[in-house]
């Protein structure tokens, strides 16, 4: 039977039979040597050790491998900024039949309409660096009534800086959180900060100075902007606001600000703010001089705010006031836009529409019109001139988190996002963007000149790019003496009289002053 089914494998073997002592559960001999549990405490750590070691090492060749990619990468692109340049300064056109020119734009995506002369480009400068914040800075706003500007910092504080002077005039800490955004008031000194800790606060804010605020004046009525102001009412609400009663019987706020002289004295919580021996030591490694930490210590602290606004249930990112300075809106993280009434401190409205937390919020400079953007991909056109505030426009023309959007003044919307791009919208056909701008890297909160023809875009490779509104880049900086962390936004300064066109903040500390010298000017 076996020849049937194949070769005869014999007889079957019985298995062997091992004795207890090696069968057994922990014999004295074989389990020993056997059981990783009985494995001297001592050698386990002598693995460990050895294991961590390696893993350690490992680990260090990744980073300086890492790093030193990341070196020659900017010097990479620092090659193709000069070759550029080169190509620009010799009248290569965009139309040329150079095979080495070709494979070159081919490389490097150079696109032919973006190829132009030396002589187009912006002149970029750094004009002023000022410091005082000892963490990342959020925001960056100009006072439209004052000559000054307002940052907000992860630091829980956000400053006010006189940029003809480059001092700190006030430090504000009234939150318990990181604040987020500043923004002032469109006819007061009064100023809004939105924090981590849920909050919108009301504060007054020092101006530059009498001498600022009658050449303010002087330089409006003669242009015919605003009439003079004896003939410039208050209304009442205005006035709670800004809690000056001899505002209201002279009859203008600008009255506010010839009382200037006296604003620290009528602050009862201002104490010096002397700094600390390491904050005087930025993220750059640069040390303040003596001048700018003789400022810091002369800058006025105060902790208590006009009013508070309490209602969102998140993080609050933003707060932007009305064009009739009496009401604020409000962005945060629990996905809802609040419209607040300004002298009441309750909210008149909120807002849903979002499926994820809002980043950003901007009012329209005039008309009753507010832009939200939110991470999931979309920016919302709210019109709060009706009673049920609906959303005009719902727009998700990004492929990631909108971190911006905004108006300007020859009726544009601006948007930017972390998906490397900068759209430009027609407010009269919100279909599909008329200007598509294509960035290196995720774009933050971005600023529009108040002429409308220059659009900066703060980004995370610590670079901040000038384009038009059609665009074009016009800087061909290195920028070498710009940030050396993330820029997180930009603001520009309206009028000739400042030396600085607009300026930024960013992860490093530090408040830039920028100049922006356009061809023929």
């Amino acid at each position: 039977m076996a020849e049937q089914f194949g070769p005869s494998r014999g007889p079957k073997k019985k298995k062997p039979k091992f004795s207890a002592n090696v069968v057994g559960t922990r014999s004295t001999s074989v389990g020993t040597s056997q059981d990783p549990d009985n494995v001297p405490r001592s050698r386990r750590e002598l693995v460990v050790s050895d294991f961590r070691s390696k893993l350690c090492d490992v680990m260090s060749t990744l980073e300086r491998e890492y790093e030193a990619l990341y070196l020659e990468n900017e010097a990479l692109r620092k090659r193709v900024d000069e070759l550029s340049d080169l190509l620009e300064s010799n009248g290569i056109r965009a139309d040329a039949s150079s095979s080495r020119v070709t494979r070159f734009k081919t490389t490097y995506r150079a696109g032919a309409n973006k190829i132009r002369r030396a002589a187009t480009f912006a002149t970029v400068e750094v004009r002023r660096s000022l410091q005082g914040h000892t963490d990342g800075v959020w925001d960056v706003a100009h006072s439209p009534v004052t000559n000054v500007i307002g940052t907000a910092s992860a630091d829980r504080s956000a400053r006010i800086w006189c940029t003809e002077s480059t001092t700190c005039l006030m430090k504000y800490q009234g939150h318990s959180g990181s604040v987020n955004s500043v923004r002032f008031h469109p006819n007061s000194t009064m100023a809004c900060s939105a924090s981590g800790d849920g909050q919108i606060h009301l504060w007054r804010t020092p101006s530059a100075g009498p001498s600022f605020a009658n050449n303010h004046i002087a330089k409006s009525v003669s242009q015919g902007n605003v009439p003079p102001p004896s003939s410039i009412p208050l209304s009442p609400s205005a006035d709670t606001i800004i809690g000056s009663s001899s505002g209201a019987a002279s009859g203008g706020f600008y009255t506010d600000m010839s009382n200037i002289a006296n604003w620290a004295q009528s602050q009862d919580s201002h104490a010096p703010a002397a700094p600390a021996d390491d904050d005087e030591v930025t993220t750059c490694g640069e040390r303040l001089n003596e001048e700018q930490a003789e400022n810091l210590e002369k800058c006025h602290v105060t902790r208590t705010p006009v009013t508070h606004l309490s209602g969102h249930v998140g993080v609050v990112t933003a707060a932007h006031w009305l064009a009739d300075g009496d009401h604020i809106a409000s962005a945060s993280w629990d996905r809802t836009l609040k419209l607040w009434n300004a002298e009441t401190s309750q909210c008149v409205s909120t807002l849903t529409g979002h499926d994820q937390e809002l980043t950003n919020v901007t009012c329209h400079s005039s008309e009753k019109l507010v832009l939200t953007s939110a991470r999931d991909m979309t920016f919302r056109m709210w019109d709060l001139s009706s009673f049920d505030c609906h959303p005009v426009h719902v727009l998700q023309a990004h492929s990631g988190t909108v971190t911006s959007a905004i108006f300007s003044s020859k009726g544009h919307v601006i948007s930017a996002s972390d998906d490397r791009t900068v759209k430009v919208w027609d407010m009269r056909q919100m279909r599909s963007p008329t200007v598509t701008i294509r960035a290196s890297t995720p774009v933050n909160r971005i600023a529009v000149s108040l002429d409308a023809q220059l659009v900066a875009l703060p980004q995370d490779n610590r670079h901040i790019r000038v384009f038009d509104i059609n665009g074009v880049r016009l800087d061909k900086s290195s920028q070498k003496r710009g940030h050396c962390r993330m820029v997180t936004a930009a603001v520009f300064i309206p009028g000739d009289d400042s030396p600085e066109n607009f300026y930024s903040v960013g992860f490093d500390n530090r408040l830039i002053g920028w100049s922006v010298s356009l061809p023929g000017n």
